[in-house]
């Protein structure tokens, strides 16, 4: 009884209904194809923007250890420039006698020297 029933359903296979199976079919491979570009657009654009993130933090983190480091050299240059100063002042004769006075108590020929104590401290 079934094999019956479905030898009278017959599809109706005119031109029009061909023209419209086959624009059905054309509407989705361009969906399909519309889907597939703009997901694959979308993972480019997430893979270039992770990489400008990381890109601009190591930027950042180079930039503070530049300041860093210009901040240790200006220091370490003003020390130079103090170390150079003393070196100048200890080629001075009366410079040098006047340390070796008060760091070291040293006195000329018949000199005595006292030392007193900082109440102060």
């Amino acid at each position: 009884m079934g094999d019956k029933r479905d030898n009278k359903i017959a599809s109706i296979n005119t031109k029009l209904v061909q023209q419209v199976a086959e624009r059905n079919r054309v509407i989705k491979v361009r969906k399909h194809r519309f889907y597939t570009l703009i997901g694959f657009f979308a993972v480019i654009f997430i893979v270039f923007g992770v990489q400008i993130i990381q890109t601009k933090y190591s930027l950042s983190k180079v930039n503070d250890q530049i300041e860093a480091k210009n901040e240790s050299l200006s220091k370490t240059k003003a020390k130079n420039k103090k170390l150079d100063k003393q070196v100048e002042l200890l080629h001075d004769d009366s410079y040098l006698q006047k340390i070796l006075r008060q760091k070291y108590y040293y006195s000329k020929t018949g000199e005595t020297i006292y030392s007193l104590s900082d109440s102060s401290k």
